[in-house]
Parts: C-alpha cells; structure tokens; sequence
C-alpha cells in the first residue's frame, strides 16, 4: 500500500498544486526544510546514534541527547549548506557556463589554405 499511497500523494500535488496539500507543501517553512534536508541527512547520523555504544564521550555526549541534538542538527545542516553546498553550486554554474554547449562544434586550429601550403 505505502510503495502505491506515496507516489499517488505526490501525483495529486503535482495535478492539484492549489489543493490544501499542495499549499501545505509550498509553505515557505516546509520549502526550506526541503532544500536543507540532503544536509539534515548527512549531519544527523551524528547525532542521532541508533546504540548507546557510539554515543560521544565529554560535551559531545550532551549534543546526542534531545532537544539539544535536533539542534545540533540544524545548526551543522544549515553551516554546511550556506558555506559548503551553496558556495560549490554557485562556482559550478560559472564553469559549466564557460564550457561550450553540446551543439557547438569544434573550431579548426587551422584554415585550408595553410593546411594545403604544408602538403
């Protein structure tokens, strides 16, 4: 049922954008919790251990225990998105905008009447 309800619910907010779930969905919150979540995801495992045997030793060990780890998590989530992945996505669009397009042929290092002369 969950692997046929979940693509139908995002079906139903991609046909029906103004439905109430749709305007959930586009909540400025909820939209920002969407661009952030790829870095809660990589922190979390950090602070959120499944075994007490990994938990962290010292004032570490306080930031796994909550509410302290939930912010934990977004404060290294959002650290890592605005000076790591922000910074690396804009850089990437200024060389991929200077390399040539699919479309754009090679040009010639040389003419043919310089290519003749040498024959």
């Amino acid at each position: 049922m969950h692997a046929v309800l979940m693509p139908a619910l995002v079906l139903s907010t991609v046909l029906q954008p103004g439905s109430f779930l749709g305007r959930v969905l586009e909540w400025r919150p909820l939209r920002w919790v969407g661009t952030t979540s790829y870095s809660i995801y990589l922190w979390q495992m950090m602070f959120l251990p499944e075994l007490a045997s990994v938990k962290g030793h010292g004032f570490f060990h306080y930031l796994q225990q909550p509410p302290l780890n939930l912010l934990a998590i977004l404060v290294t989530a959002c650290l890592s998105r605005y000076l790591i992945e922000v910074p690396m996505t804009r850089l990437g669009h200024r060389l991929s905008a200077n390399l040539p397009g699919p479309d754009s042929s090679p040009r010639p290092t040389l003419t043919p009447t310089i290519a003749m002369r040498g024959v």
